[in-house]
C-alpha cells in the first residue's frame, strides 16, 4: 500500500494556537466577521470582480487546512484556485448582518471567505465578510476592505496596491525564527513569567447558570461621540498617555473592584505588523500578550499609566 503524502505549509504560531483551542472547544471553526454599510448603488458584477482579484492576489484567501491520520496539526495548502461564496439578500438592517447564521465552512475543502450583499433599500447595502480564524484577524478585513475600495475603481488598481507578502511565507519565517539560537533569550524571557494559572472567572453581569465566558455579542463596535473622543485626547494629553494606554489602565482598575481575585491577568490584542513589510500581509498576524495587575500596591494613576505603558513597551519591543 503507497503511503499518503500532503504538500503544504506549517501553521505559524499564531494559527497553532488558534487549532490547538478549536480542538480544545470543540466548538468548529474560530471566524473573524465584519460588516461594513455601503450608502449608494452597489453594482454587485463589480463587487464580485473585485473579490475575485483580492483572491487571486492572496493566496491566504484560497487556503485550506489538512491533515492525515498521523497528523496532530494540519498544514496549510495553497489552492491555485478556489471559489468563494457570494450571496445577495434584500431587506433587514445593516446590524443583522452580523447576527445572521454563520455559512458553514470546510477548512479542508473551502471556500473559506463569505461574502454576503444585503440590499437595504434603494440607495443603501450592508456588505459582510467572513473567514476563518486561521486565514484573517482584524487587520485582515480592513486590508480586505481597502483593496476592494481600490480594485472596485478601475483596471489599474492592482498596480496601485503593489506586490504581495505572501501569509505562508511569513509563517514559515516565524517558525525559522522561533527555532534559531539567537530568539532563545525572548523564549527565556517568558519562561521567566511564570503566570499564574488562569481560573474562569464569572463577571457579575453574567447569566445566572449559563456557560462561563460566554457573551452574546449585539456589535463589534460601539458608538463613540466626537465630544467623548475629544475628551480622552485631551485626558491623554494631560496625563502625558496614550489612548491606549490609559483605557488598559482603567479596564484593571474597573476588573479589579468587580471580581474577587486579587490578581489579575488581562490578555491584550497587539496587531504584530510593527515590521513595514507586514504592513499589507493577509493573514492572522495579531497576538493577545499578558498584562499582570499593576494595581496590587495601590498606585497612583499616573504611576499606573507609566507601569501599563512599561509593560507594554517591553513585550511589544
Amino acid at each position: 500500500m503507497t503511503a499518503e503524502t500532503l504538500e503544504g505549509f506549517r501553521l505559524s504560531p499564531q494559527q497553532s494556537r488558534l487549532w490547538s483551542l478549536q480542538e480544545r472547544d470543540g466548538a468548529g471553526a474560530y471566524r473573524a466577521r465584519c460588516v461594513v454599510t455601503i450608502d449608494g448603488v452597489v453594482d454587485s458584477v463589480r463587487l464580485r470582480a473585485a473579490l475575485e482579484k483580492v483572491v487571486r492576489r492572496h493566496e491566504i484567501l484560497r487556503t485550506t487546512y489538512r491533515l492525515l491520520p498521523s497528523m496532530g496539526t494540519p498544514l496549510q495548502v495553497v489552492q491555485e484556485r478556489l471559489p468563494f461564496l457570494f450571496e445577495e439578500e434584500n431587506g433587514g438592517a445593516a446590524s443583522e448582518s452580523l447576527l445572521a447564521g454563520s455559512k458553514a465552512i470546510d477548512l479542508s475543502e473551502g471556500p473559506v471567505l463569505v461574502a454576503v450583499l444585503r440590499r437595504l433599500s434603494a440607495g443603501r447595502s450592508s456588505l459582510t465578510l467572513e473567514l476563518p480564524a486561521l486565514c484573517a484577524d482584524r487587520p485582515t478585513l480592513e486590508r480586505l476592505l481597502f483593496e476592494l475600495s481600490v480594485l472596485s475603481g478601475g483596471a489599474r488598481g492592482a498596480e496601485e496596491l503593489g506586490d504581495v507578502l505572501q501569509y505562508a511565507d511569513v509563517a514559515e519565517w516565524w517558525n525559522e525564527l522561533l527555532q534559531n539560537p539567537e530568539s532563545a533569550p525572548g523564549i527565556e524571557y517568558w519562561r521567566k513569567k511564570n503566570l499564574p494559572a488562569l481560573a474562569s472567572l464569572r463577571l457579575p453581569f453574567e447569566t445566572a447558570g449559563g456557560p462561563e465566558r460566554t457573551f452574546e455579542p449585539r456589535s463589534l463596535a460601539l458608538p463613540v461621540s466626537s465630544k467623548t473622543l475629544e475628551r480622552l485626547e485631551r485626558l491623554c494629553r494631560e496625563l502625558g498617555s496614550t489612548p491606549r494606554v490609559l483605557l488598559l489602565t482603567c479596564w484593571q482598575v474597573l476588573l479589579r473592584r468587580l471580581l474577587p481575585d486579587p490578581h489579575l491577568v488581562l490578555g491584550y490584542a497587539t496587531p504584530g505588523r510593527r515590521l513595514r513589510e507586514l504592513a499589507g500581509v493577509m493573514g492572522p498576524c495579531a497576538r493577545t500578550l499578558p498584562l499582570e495587575d499593576v494595581l496590587e500596591d495601590g498606585p497612583t494613576l499616573r504611576v499606573a499609566l507609566s507601569r501599563v505603558d512599561g509593560v507594554l513597551r517591553e513585550q511589544e519591543g
